[in-house]
């Protein structure tokens, strides 16, 4: 976060630990549950921060539509997919 702060732009959390989550849609547990993600925004360059997070070995998501925040998490996916606000994987 601190990088991304530096170099793009003021970074605002919005989501990290959260008890009980589950990923939407499913039963799965979220890796908000287990301490491993962390969903925010970028008031600056979110676009330049999303292209360095692509080359770092992280779960790199970012949404469309009305959520427009970045979530990366640690864990065994590695690499990034864009999502629609239910969650949908979209095509490129």
């Amino acid at each position: 976060m601190a990088h991304i702060s530096r170099n793009y732009g003021r970074v605002l959390i919005i989501s990290t630990y959260r008890r009980g989550a589950v990923i939407a849609g499913t039963r799965k547990r979220s890796k908000h549950a287990r301490c491993q993600a962390v969903d925010f925004k970028v008031k600056g360059n979110q676009r330049a921060a999303v292209r360095w997070l692509q080359s770092q070995p992280l779960e790199v998501i970012t949404y469309s539509g009305a959520m427009h925040h970045i979530h990366i998490a640690i864990g065994s996916y590695k690499g990034h997919h864009r999502v629609d606000g239910r969650g949908r994987r979209k095509k490129r």
